[in-house]
């Protein structure tokens, strides 16, 4: 309550039907979901955080997706089970999101890994979701984006027969967003990607380099690891993650820019981190 008391959307509401619909609110979602346990404060901050400034806050409540709110925010907040949760009731669906939408030239479980990485790595992405709609037909919106980005990126670049190394010459000779990271950053992000790498675990680093750097698809790396294709798809982008969370935190402490360049140079390296990674090969290689 004391959240929503500093919002300018509460104006003369009355305090009692507030709190009594607001309580409503927070049942229903934690019903929703019972094995996600988000602390209810945060929960009540986040709505708080979504209302619009011309809103009336009952009719708000009365509307908001307040089970995909409450699992969405459980996803920002790194809840346990949230992602797995979230993996299970969302991105289960994306062959059939897929289908509908008449996509057929990626493969589902690779753009189950990109919208992993859209929402839950660098920035969250998925803490934009506001649940004035359902959070299925947000990430339907969000899954069809980046299917259809793959297969723009397939159709402009041909896919070699052998998987080429990457040199780090090639991070910055076309892209100007790589190239101000070559630029003002290229030492530092390097640095930080491979303090970062190092505290992975010797299975994600295995994993990191066998995929980025040897060229691996994910169907070897399952025959390899004896798992199926969709396990490896999910610890990669758990490296990825714990990698990218890695540099982020030395970065900032680091580099001492301001929040908000911080922030623009998060998405540049968030969106490259492929490349990034790709580079890390051996001083000797």
């Amino acid at each position: 309550m004391k959240h929503l008391a500093r919002s300018e959307a509460v104006g003369t509401v009355n305090a009692h039907e507030l709190e009594e619909l607001l309580g409503e609110t927070v049942a229903a979602a934690i019903s929703a979901w019972p094995d996600v346990h988000l602390d209810r404060d945060v929960f009540v901050a986040r709505i708080a955080n979504h209302l619009s400034g011309d809103a009336v806050v009952t009719e708000w409540l009365r509307h908001v997706r307040a089970p995909d709110l409450y699992l969405a925010t459980a996803c920002a907040e790194r809840v346990p089970n949230a992602i797995e949760t979230f993996d299970r009731e969302y991105l289960a669906a994306v062959p059939a999101i897929l289908a509908r939408g008449g996509v057929r030239d990626v493969a589902a479980d690779e753009v189950q890994q990109r919208v992993r990485e859209r929402l839950f790595v660098g920035a969250s992405k998925i803490a934009d979701y506001s649940g004035r709609g359902s959070l299925a037909s947000w990430i339907q919106v969000v899954v069809l984006r980046l299917a259809i980005d793959m297969v723009r990126e397939a159709q402009a670049r041909p896919i070699p027969a052998e998987p080429a190394k990457l040199e780090e010459s090639d991070l910055a000779s076309t892209d100007p967003e790589l190239s101000l990271i070559k630029e003002r950053y290229r030492g530092p992000f390097k640095q930080a990607l491979r303090d970062s790498v190092a505290e992975l675990t010797s299975e994600q680093r295995n994993l990191l380099k066998l995929h980025f750097v040897d060229g691996f698809t994910l169907d070897k790396l399952a025959t390899l690891f004896n798992v199926h294709r969709a396990t490896v798809t999910r610890r990669i982008a758990q490296a990825r993650e714990s990698a990218f969370d890695g540099v982020k935190r030395r970065l900032q402490a680091e580099l001492g820019i301001d929040a908000k360049e911080f922030e623009e140079l998060v998405d540049i390296l968030r969106s490259r981190l492929e490349l990034s990674l790709s580079a890390l090969k051996p001083e000797s290689s």
